[in-house]
């Protein structure tokens, strides 16, 4: 409504007085030429000589140089209003940037929960089971005689082993318990440790937040498995550390592979 019963036209107005009657008044030569005996320039005097276009048409550029900076002020002041009713507060900004990154927070929060109960019915749950399993398979595979039924139980046995292998470094994979009992240094260290490739630490972190040990903690055994997959390196080395940056934490991580170097010639 503002715009359409207030702006706009005054922004026509403006543009037709800053600039519409100085080209009419600089249009008057031509306009003396086309009709040959007189011009009437923006509903002004008679014009019928030539001395008299050429004055109109320079009175025309002075206008318009002058007409132009209250133009622009026009439009400085067009542009002003539009931010003042469009443009958000610094104040709603802040509130905005302070709900997101709470939102983001909880997100966080919520993902790691959920992990944690995905990886407690894991090991609460169908772990046990497979233990139970393979224990009852073991009895059986101890009572039963030598022979066919024999040799299947021990298959059954060997497969449920391996079953819980696999599980177990599956919920070691979701959520390691060592992450949640000991902090990231101790993970870590245990990670590295079962690293393919020699893998030397320098872990010095205290305590920190679940979802930042998780993020630290998955984000160095991927960069370990990528060494080891794709690097052809002989040792790998892995320094995590903290330092603090104005109110809240900065973390990094950094991994470094040394490749083995080339045979001699011989």
């Amino acid at each position: 409504m503002l715009h359409a019963f207030v702006l706009w036209p005054l922004d026509l107005l403006a543009v037709t007085v800053g600039v519409g009657l100085p080209a009419g008044l600089m249009a008057a030569p031509v306009q003396l030429a086309v009709d040959g005996e007189e011009a009437r320039v923006v509903k002004g005097p008679l014009i019928t000589t030539y001395p008299e276009a050429f004055a109109s048409a320079l009175l025309g550029l002075v206008l318009l140089a002058v007409l132009l900076y209250p133009l622009g002020a026009v439009a400085g002041a067009r542009a002003l209003l539009t931010r003042l009713v469009l443009a958000p507060r610094e104040g709603e900004l802040r509130d905005r940037l302070v709900e997101v990154t709470r939102s983001r927070a909880r997100l966080v929060d919520a993902f790691e929960a959920e992990r944690r109960r995905i990886e407690r019915d894991l090991h609460d749950g169908a772990q046990q089971r497979l233990v139970a399993l393979a224990m009852a398979l073991g009895l059986a595979r101890l009572d039963a005689p030598p022979g066919p039924l024999a040799d299947r139980l021990a298959r059954a046995h060997e497969e449920a082993g391996n079953v819980l292998t696999e599980l177990r470094a599956l919920i070691h994979g979701i959520h390691p318990q060592v992450l949640a009992d000991y902090g990231l240094g101790e993970a870590l260290a245990d990670a590295a440790d079962r690293s393919v490739i020699p893998v030397d630490t320098d872990v010095d972190l205290p305590r920190l937040p679940a979802s930042v040990e998780a993020a630290g903690y998955f984000a160095v055994c991927e960069g370990l498995a990528n060494v080891a997959k794709h690097s052809g390196a002989a040792r790998a080395s892995s320094s995590p550390g903290s330092r603090a940056v104005c109110s809240g934490w900065r973390y990094g991580t950094t991994a470094r592979a040394a490749r083995t170097p080339p045979p001699a010639p011989g």
